[in-house]
């Protein structure tokens, strides 16, 4: 998030070739082409390692250092950025997938276009800040076979449903919904190039002990 009370929010995690950021409803988990030297990993203050890379765009060399100190290193520049242990570093979900479904990014973005519109804004109704997918009743796993999966959203007054043909189903999905948050849809929708020709996959994976 641009501002929280929360500084770790504020950061962007880095371990083992990845980088995770997260506003505690939409966790974004990636990975991070890179050469390892020796395994470290840290929480940085995002938008300052954005500011020092913006100096200097190109490669550069995160190396985490003691007493919280780390040194990010261009080829013009070493610049030293405090970093926060990645112990503390919140996590949205843990463990292996259960359920969900792979559907190519035309028809997802179709979907999401169609049902978005009529998905709860009000904070305050949070079990309509989602785009619920629905599942058939024979629908079985793992991916596969081609399914036809429904995308449902409501404001309370209004509903949008979209039915969506050829969706490889992963796991045993059952009558439960796949609850997929709204903020989590509009970054999805807005990042998604839909003359891309690929595939989507799009998971829930189980919760951590703390019940995220």
């Amino acid at each position: 998030p641009a501002s929280s009370a929360a500084p770790l929010l504020r950061c962007a995690h880095f371990a083992a070739g990845r980088v995770q950021a997260t506003n505690m409803t939409v966790q974004v988990d990636a990975p991070l082409p890179s050469d390892i030297e020796v395994a470290g990993s840290g929480c940085i203050d995002a938008r300052e390692l954005r500011r020092i890379l913006s100096v200097d765009p190109g490669r550069a060399e995160i190396r985490f250092g003691e007493k919280g100190q780390a040194a990010v290193e261009t080829p013009e520049l070493c610049s030293q950025i405090n970093y926060s242990d990645s112990a503390d570093f919140p996590v949205v979900t843990s463990g292996d997938p259960t359920v969900g479904f792979d559907l190519t990014i035309k028809s997802l973005c179709d979907a999401l276009d169609r049902v978005l519109p009529t998905a709860s804004t009000d904070e305050s109704r949070y079990n309509l800040n989602v785009v619920a997918v629905e599942f058939g009743p024979d629908s079985v796993g793992p991916c596969g076979p081609a399914e036809e999966i429904r995308f449902v959203a409501t404001d309370g007054a209004r509903i949008h449903v979209a039915t969506v043909g050829g969706a490889a189903l992963y796991g045993t999905p059952s009558a439960r919904p796949l609850l997929l948050p709204r903020v989590l849809c509009e970054v999805v929708r807005r990042r998604l190039d839909v003359r891309a020709d690929a595939i989507v996959q799009v998971r829930e994976c189980a919760a951590d002990s703390a019940g995220a």
